[in-house]
């Protein structure tokens, strides 16, 4: 069984785990070099701010994050 939920500011390090494992495999971003510190921040805004976008993660039985989606609107 699976859950979606809202991220929460407790999740940002295994999100950004799962962040770089998504930068390394894309052949696109693995071109660039990641700046983590600015993924960091826009997960802690999103989180933070809800007015601002959102952050939804999925995950299994045990609570292990197996991905998320993070979105705003400008």
């Amino acid at each position: 069984m699976y859950t979606v939920e809202q991220a929460k500011i407790n999740d940002i390090p295994e999100l950004l785990e799962i962040a770089v494992q998504f930068w390394n495999e894309s052949p696109n971003y693995k071109q660039r070099p990641i700046n983590i510190n600015k993924v960091k921040t826009q997960l802690q805004t999103l989180v933070l701010y809800p007015s601002q976008g959102c952050v939804l993660i999925v995950k299994d039985d045990e609570d292990k994050i197996l991905g998320g989606f993070m979105g705003r609107i400008n």
